[in-house]
């Protein structure tokens, strides 16, 4: 199954939809391990304030405004976390640290 499509649908919409948070949230969209859906991480300082569900719920206001139905259902996770949250590991960046010097 060919994601990248998927992928830069999900990822202009959350950008535009969460411009307002300051700072910029970090988005991060990968395949997940079963290579059957998406796994979708936004990170920022900004969300400090805001309770989990309302995360959640904003999100996903945005995303079945901006995305059509077919796309949003293919993903499987949703991550909308602070730094602190992440225990200030951001998980993709590890893996890249890794390769790099492997």
């Amino acid at each position: 199954m060919d994601f990248e499509k998927d992928i830069a649908l999900i990822k202009k919409a959350l950008e535009n939809g969460l411009s307002y948070i300051k700072p910029k949230p970090r988005i991060h969209i990968e395949v997940n391990e079963l290579k059957y859906g998406l796994n979708v991480w936004i990170i920022s300082k900004g969300f400090v304030k805001m309770l989990l569900h309302k995360r959640e719920d904003l999100v996903w206001r945005i995303l079945e405004r901006e995305v059509d139905k077919e796309t949003c259902v293919k993903i499987s996770l949703l991550f909308i976390l602070t730094p602190k949250e992440l225990g200030g590991q951001i998980p993709w960046e590890e893996d890249t640290e890794k390769a790099a010097s492997g």
